[in-house]
């Protein structure tokens, strides 16, 4: 009952006068002691005192453990006791102690009372570790002695000092005295402690003497406690050239960041780009950097940003432009840099190239967007409030990097810096700072291409933008330090990589995809980041690599940001014993092995588990591996000069091998096969695959929908051609001629073709038969680099083949023109073997990653057509036959002995072509059963089975075998038909058909 009638009064009481110190509205129960009174102390005599304590308990207690030493509350003060002690006529002092409790919480007061022999006593009796800032303290001193003095240690008389309130150092006998601690600011980086010895000097006999000991706290090298908080800048108003009346443009300014309060574009109108947001300031105030706060939808894209020049802004009605008369003398001047932001949620930090002294108005002018429309949660103005420590920092270090000491750096200059970077400073000259931490906290990162524009430029998949790894990995709410050195007017960012999971049933962990990473901007000098997932950090910096003015950017990311788990690079590290010894060393999930084409980001525990000393065959067999479809597809010398990111290659938890923009995808548990060159070479399937993967990077030049699956194994039979090892894949003519003569299919239904699924096995031999000819026969290494080139400049450096109108079979077009280009020849009737000029039926749709119209028409086809013979190139061998497999090489079991056939092997198309008489090759005919003579057939590349007796007849069969089966097409009879062997050059010559 007490407790509630207690609760009631305090409630009353704070409700008619409440101040902004008094804490008895808190609801749970407190009971606090004073620093001045957690110990008192009293001369002799009989002493009355009234002592204030801290509590909202009305029903807490105090007791003594002495008798001569009374107290008791006093009802009239609820927080305040009486304390009475009785004359001290003892030689010595007394002890005695006080007990408080309040509801469960129990405090002690010490109590002490001088007896009639000389003594001193200090209140506090010591001072633990008191702050590292410079702090005065009260000392209060109980003596009998007639006068008393103080010694400090000559050494610390720096940092401390006494001094009486009264000015005089020999003080009143008989009384309590005050004095002024000081203890000065602590510079160093180390705790330090003293003893002030205070000694009584008067007429007695005996000279007491108390020693009071001081121990400070080193000085804070906490990144926080180094840099103020940036100044926020306020809009007076804004404009924008287009609007949603529920969601203006006020709301890109009203502190809230969430989807819920954001800007957007007019919902019911086109955006006409660019769009323009417009934000008005009184000029007061100074601009470094702007926030932006994507939405969901409609993120900006390619920015442009302009500030006010000049003038004095009066009209500010909300969501008005102000008046911009000629008079205003205000000019809208662009800031020389072009802004492209990332497609994601998190934060962007867009820093202008230099400060705008005073801000009138900025203008971003938005250019493009990821969507339809224009919309942001929330603009944000900042000036850096801590640019000025960029000159402290060039006082003791040689740059801004902070990566080395000036050679007249002292001591005290050290310590004159902010508590972390004396820290920094003092480990470099004390030798602390280790070579293992220096490796990765400080490099020189070089410029690497822009994905997007690369990809573009290349017609490819986006390669990975984590060619600068840094090997330093951070936590979820870290805050650290960049150090960015000249960065060549170009911009910079660092990237932090964390993990997702794939959705779905089979759901797993794999690194986290480049568009979804958190990217901060950086600017020349001090960047203090603060980290929103734990992850890797990796450092962006996009500018033209062959540009000499993009020099490498130093970049330090001192101690304490970050933990440093490291990486290997072939280019500087070079032996498996350094790979050894980094990996040995790591601590982060992942670890990174950096080649001249390729990164490996895998799993720390299966490269200790599957390549733990040796890794220089692996990424040098990689790096052979996409080198080499570089090599066919032409990306090489100032190509690849000019743009040079890595594929990213990391090990997903689930899966099995993939590829997407940014990265490829080979599963953790198959890494054995991908990291031990061995067992590359051992299976064919292990090379295969990988090269298939990465193909699909690399074939968009070459591809359009109904072929995805196939165009990119150019890129596989390729490797395996390089590696020396394996044959290459693919059905031979046998289904080629069944597909094509007997059931007259399009090239996109090939085989078992159809609108949802390619024959890949049968697709992706007429890219190779291109390979066999043109690179083994006739020596032109360059063939299919022209191929690539020809389709990169038909697209103009826009891929459109899946958006564009009918874009399949405009690009299947295309790809004959750029073959025949090549070639400097006639091809057609290599594409008309192989389907390129049968008409799809009318409204065919392919659904390959998408559904796609699909027409090839007569019109299409003569204007293709029409478009070589203006060309007056020569016709092309028959090509259409040629193999570079012995059906002999294989085992039954592999498919490929009964696809090779028997004649028509690369090497007949060499050099002088073979020729036989008319009547010198012979037959045997059963029905539709042929047999050639394989003595006199052995100089053909191919038989053919033409309607008529004309070698130029109706063409109804063909094949490479010796024995092979006539499918004929409806309406043609086998008596209505001649056998012909065809000659390397193209000259057909009969069968004599016994």
């Amino acid at each position: 009952m007490k407790n509630i009638l207690f609760s009631l009064l305090c409630a009353l009481f704070l409700f008619t006068a409440c101040s902004d110190d008094d804490e008895r509205s808190e609801t749970a129960t407190y009971l606090r002691i004073p620093e001045n009174v957690k110990a008192v102390h009293y001369l002799k005599d009989v002493q009355r005192d009234n002592i204030k304590i801290e509590t909202n308990d009305p029903d807490w207690t105090i007791t003594s453990d002495k008798d001569w030493c009374d107290v008791h509350r006093i009802s009239s003060n609820p927080e305040m006791f009486r304390l009475a002690l009785d004359e001290n006529l003892n030689l010595n002092q007394r002890d005695a102690k006080l007990t408080l409790k309040a509801d469960g919480i129990t405090e002690t007061i010490t109590v002490k009372q001088l007896g009639t022999k000389p003594a001193i006593l200090i209140n506090p009796e010591k001072f633990d570790n008191v702050p590292s800032e410079t702090t005065d303290y009260e000392l209060v001193i109980t003596t009998n002695v007639s006068s008393f003095t103080w010694k400090i240690p000559e050494q610390d008389k720096t940092w401390l000092s006494v001094k009486a309130l009264v000015e005089d150092n020999e003080t009143r006998s008989m009384v309590d005295s005050k004095y002024t601690l000081t203890v000065q600011s602590n510079l160093t980086l180390e705790k330090r402690s003293s003893v002030i010895t205070f000694i009584g000097n008067g007429d007695e006999d005996e000279h007491p003497s108390v020693e009071l000991t001081i121990t400070q706290k080193k000085r804070s090298t906490d990144i926080g406690d180094i840099l103020e908080e940036d100044t926020k800048i306020i809009p007076r108003n804004a404009w924008a050239s287009t609007e949603q009346g529920s969601q203006p443009i006020s709301n890109s300014y009203d502190t809230f960041t969430d989807d819920t309060h954001c800007y957007h574009s007019n919902w019911f109108e086109t955006v006409q780009f660019p769009a323009t947001l417009e934000y008005y300031f009184d000029g007061t105030q100074e601009l470094d950097y702007i926030m932006y706060y994507a939405n969901n939808n409609n993120k900006f894209k390619e920015i442009n940003i302009y500030y006010l020049d000049g003038g004095e802004i009066n009209s500010f009605n909300q969501n008005t432009r102000p008046e911009s008369s000629p008079s205003t003398g205000r000019t809208w001047i662009k800031i020389e840099k072009d802004y492209t932001l990332q497609n994601t949620l998190d934060a962007q930090k867009v820093l202008l190239p230099k400060r705008i002294q005073q801000v009138y108005g900025i203008k971003i002018e938005v250019k493009s967007s990821y969507g339809a429309g224009v919309a942001c949660n929330e603009m944000e103005f900042y000036h850096n409030n801590n640019s000025h420590l960029n000159a402290q920092l060039l006082a003791v270090f040689k740059d801004i990097t902070c990566c080395e000491l000036n050679a007249d750096a002292t001591d005290d200059m050290i310590n004159s810096l902010p508590g972390y970077f004396a820290q920094l400073a003092s480990k470099m000259k004390n030798g602390e700072y280790s070579d293992w931490e220096r490796k990765f906290r400080i490099q020189d990162y070089k410029p690497y291409s822009d994905v997007f524009e690369a990809a573009n430029k290349v017609l490819t998949k986006k390669y990975g933008n984590q060619d600068n790894i840094t090997g330093i990995h951070v936590e979820k709410d870290d805050e650290i330090i960049v150090l960015v050195g000249n960065t060549h007017g170009n911009a910079v960012s660092l990237q932090v990589l964390g993990e997702e999971i794939v959705s779905g049933d089979n759901s797993y962990v794999q690194t986290e995809s480049p568009d979804k990473a958190q990217v901060i901007a950086l600017a020349e000098g001090l960047n203090v980041v603060k980290i929103q997932k734990k992850g890797m950090l990796f450092v962006l910096y996009t500018a033209d690599p062959t540009n000499p003015a993009n020099e490498p950017i130093r970049i330090h990311i001192p101690y304490a940001s970050g933990k440093v788990s490291g990486f290997f690079d072939l280019a500087t590290d070079k032996t498996n014993a350094v790979y050894t010894d980094l990996l040995g060393k790591a601590t982060y999930k992942y670890f990174g092995v950096r080649g001249k084409d390729i990164i490996f980001y895998f799993h720390t525990s299966e490269l200790r588990k599957v390549a733990p000393t040796k890794i220089v065959e692996a990424i040098n067999l990689w790096d052979n591996i996409v080198g080499w479809e570089h090599e066919i597809m032409g990306f090489t010398n100032e190509l690849r000069r000019r743009y040079n990111n890595h594929i990213f290659a990391i090990s997903p938890e689930g899966s099995y091998m993939w590829q997407s923009e940014y990265r490829v995808g080979f599963v953790y548990s198959y890494l054995e096969n991908i990291l031990l060159p061995e067992k590359v070479e051992a299976v064919e399937d292990n090379a295969w695959g990988p090269a298939h993967e990465i193909g699909h990077i690399h074939q968009k030049t070459i591809n359009w929908p109904g072929c995805s699956e196939s165009s990119n194994n150019l890129f596989s039979n390729y490797v395996i051609y390089k590696m020396g090892k394996y044959h290459s894949r693919g059905y031979g003519l046998s289904r080629l001629a069944i597909s094509r003569c007997f059931v007259n299919s399009p090239w996109v239904t090939l085989g078992e073709g159809s609108a949802k699924n390619e024959d890949t096995e049968l697709h992706m031999r007429m890219y190779w038969q291109l390979f066999i000819y043109y690179h083994l026969c006739k020596g032109k290494t360059d063939f299919w680099p022209k191929v690539f080139e020809n389709m990169r400049n038909k697209y103009a450096g826009t891929y459109t083949a899946e958006s564009q109108n009918n874009g399949p079979a405009k690009s299947q077009m295309m790809f004959v023109e750029a073959v025949c280009d090549a070639a400097q020849e006639n091809l057609l009737d290599f594409f008309d073997t192989w389907g390129f000029f049968t008409p799809t039926v009318s409204g065919f749709k392919v659904n390959q990653y998408g559904t796609f119209p699909y027409e090839i028409t007569e019109d299409m086809i003569n204007e293709t057509k029409r478009n070589i013979f203006s060309k007056r190139y020569a016709k092309a061998a028959p090509i259409q036959y040629i193999e570079d497999r012995k059906k002999e090489w294989f085992d039954a079991n592999d498919y490929r002995s009964n696809e090779s056939g028997d004649i028509g092997y690369y090497e007949q198309f060499k050099g002088t072509t073979a020729t036989f008489a008319d009547d010198y090759v012979k037959a045997t005919l059963s029905g539709t059963d042929v047999t050639v003579d394989s003595g006199t057939g052995s100089k053909a590349v191919a038989f053919e089975v033409r309607k008529g007796d004309s070698s130029t007849g109706q063409l109804v069969f063909f094949s490479n075998s010796f024995k092979f089966t006539a499918f004929l097409p409806n309406g043609v009879n086998i008596n209505e038909t001649k056998l012909w062997a065809v000659q390397a050059d193209g000259v057909r010559r009969s069968i004599k058909v016994n």
